[in-house]
């Protein structure tokens, strides 16, 4: 007579499958990876609730999420949703969605910082927080906070961080 095996079956990549919460965190994972390789859409794209997505929780640093969402496309995990790159949420797009959310002008802040006062560091060798790379842009342009909230802040850093993008773009046209 032989006895039946009580084995389990070996593990496998999905996780414990005895353990929901962890099922769930890998079918989460599997998703997540999934929207990081998806393109940016073909027409502009904003959120239709007025907030800028959260930075997405995946392995690099803070500087490389914001220049993956300034220039490539801004990843909803909550959502599941691909959005345009941040320099395509221009202020008549903002306007359209009634974005006025306050991360959208620190994101461009700290791109700022990233492209043009780190601008010879890569950003996955960038290891700061959106504090200090906050605090970079702000010293670097000997502005004050009043000084900026005079020209509106929106305004003012994404349009410098547009013309740092665009002249980035036609010096890798050019091959200078």
């Amino acid at each position: 007579m032989t006895r039946k095996s009580k084995r389990r079956p070996q593990s496998t990549n999905y996780g414990d499958l005895d353990d929901p919460q962890e099922g769930i965190k890998t079918t989460l994972s599997i998703v997540t990876s999934s929207l990081f390789h998806q393109p940016a859409p073909l027409t502009t794209s904003l959120p239709q609730n007025g907030r800028v997505p959260k930075l997405c929780d995946y392995k690099a640093t803070v500087a490389r999420k914001i220049v993956t969402a300034f220039e490539e496309r801004v990843v909803d995990v909550e959502m599941g949703v691909v959005y345009s790159p941040l320099r395509l949420w221009n202020s008549s797009e903002r306007r359209k969605v009634n974005l006025k959310d306050s991360n959208f002008t620190v994101r461009c802040i700290c791109y700022y910082a990233i492209r043009k006062v780190l601008e010879n560091y890569d950003p996955d060798e960038i290891n700061y927080t959106i504090t200090k790379l906050r605090r970079i842009a702000l010293d670097a342009t000997n502005m004050k906070r009043s000084d900026i909230a005079a020209l509106g802040k929106q305004f003012y850093w994404f349009n410098e961080c547009v013309s740092i993008y665009n002249a980035a773009a036609f010096k890798s046209v050019k091959g200078i």
